[in-house]
């Protein structure tokens, strides 16, 4: 038990010194948005998307579900 300690405490000073070394040199990431693995999405999703829902009536709904 005791090596472990040890080589815990080592682990973890060797740590912080990675920390302050690199500190400064840390630049923010760009956010770079995720490919659609499939290209674009299908016409029928983007129209979907579109509906407002909570605004249709059961009626509405059930022709627009027809139509698509």
């Amino acid at each position: 038990m005791h090596r472990a300690q040890e080589v815990l405490l080592e682990l973890e000073s060797d740590s912080s010194r990675m920390r302050e070394t690199t500190k400064g040199r840390r630049r923010k990431k760009e956010v770079v948005p995720q490919l659609s693995l499939f290209g674009q999405k299908p016409p029928l999703l983007e129209e979907l998307e579109k509906l407002e829902i909570d605004s249709l009536t059961s009626l509405e709904a059930l022709t627009k579900l027809y139509e698509l």
